[in-house]
């Protein structure tokens, strides 16, 4: 059976979530990564459920190709991404303006892709990050 809400806990997440939006925002990017990487420590020494989930799923999926120490690892990695995601999700809309988006972003081969657009054909873009 599900457990009803704790309001009060519920608030407390959220405060500290809005914390940790601010001090992001506040920080150049730089460091908010460096920032990420502390948050991430945090919350894989905190989240117990969610690590043991994902230590779980890398068992069943790869059996003992990975040993304990490999997989922590990879989950430990698996937080420090996400953080670190976070932070630049954070970023974007402090960041990227239409004057500023080209000290960000590198566009690669868009010659190709502005030819192909002028003579009406379909294009496909791929952004990575």
């Amino acid at each position: 059976m599900k457990r009803p809400r704790n309001r009060t806990l519920d608030y407390l997440a959220y405060l500290a979530v809005r914390l940790i939006v601010a001090i992001a925002q506040a920080m150049s990017v730089e460091q908010s990564y460096a920032f990420a990487r502390i948050l991430a420590a945090v919350l894989y020494r905190m989240d117990k459920r969610h690590r043991n989930v994902g230590l779980e799923n890398l068992k069943m999926a790869f059996g003992d190709r990975y040993t304990e120490a490999e997989r922590d690892q990879i989950i430990r990695g698996v937080y420090r991404h996400f953080c670190m995601m976070l932070m630049e999700i954070l970023h974007i809309p402090r960041k990227l303006h239409p004057t500023s988006w080209r000290d960000r972003i590198t566009l690669v081969g868009h010659e190709k892709v502005v030819d192909r657009l002028l003579k009406g054909g379909p294009v496909i873009l791929l952004t990575g990050h």
